[in-house]
């Protein structure tokens, strides 16, 4: 049904991931496959996987990567998600902007980027991890939010609460992309203006 390539594309997911470019056998269509090997991630990491497969197919926004579907072999999880021709605004910046972006693409992007973001703060939800890397671009010029396992609901137990307090442990390759309030961890905490 798929035809693996013998391109890859990447890591992932703090490098327990690999990204490949694959084809749709019956339809042409190109799609990406992140594969997972369950047994190198810890509970955190696998509670932040299962989070991000629930929440891929919970939103329901242009401008958030959803998954085709997901299933695992053995023990290592499969991905299936649209294949986004110029990957992440932090690889189109390295291949073809090495001096820059023009103000017009940069607006482009954003609009994108904050479309998706709007959405998940409608929803309760802060990202946590918006960074360059996270920003993904179709060929088409769609763009979407990828990132969902560093996402944190403000809906608990029915009730919306106005801050978080809880501090993720992120890898350190996250660390310079959070927000000041989040970094603080102080009594105030942080909310979607973080």
């Amino acid at each position: 049904m798929i035809q693996t390539s013998p391109f890859y594309n990447g890591r992932g997911f703090d490098n327990l991931t690999s990204v490949h470019l694959a084809r749709h056998t019956p339809t042409g269509t190109l799609v990406t496959i992140k594969i997972t090997n369950l047994e190198n991630c810890n509970e955190e990491r696998l509670k932040a996987l299962q989070k991000a497969v629930i929440l891929s197919h919970f939103f329901r926004h242009p401008n958030i990567t959803t998954y085709w579907t997901v299933f695992t072999v053995g023990s290592w999880l499969w991905v299936i998600s649209p294949f986004m021709a110029y990957g992440s605004a932090s690889q189109l910046l390295r291949t073809y902007f090495p001096e820059g972006m023009s103000e017009t693409l940069i607006r482009n992007i954003l609009f994108g980027a904050v479309r998706g973001l709007n959405y998940l703060h409608q929803n309760g939800c802060i990202h946590r991890s918006i960074k360059a890397s996270h920003i993904l671009i179709s060929g088409d010029g769609l763009v979407t939010l990828s990132g969902l396992s560093h996402l944190h609901s403000l809906v608990k137990h029915g009730q919306r609460h106005r801050a978080v307090y809880d501090f993720p442990q992120f890898s350190t390759s996250v660390q310079p992309w959070l927000s000041p309030e989040l970094l603080r961890q102080d009594l105030h905490g942080y909310n979607v203006k973080s």
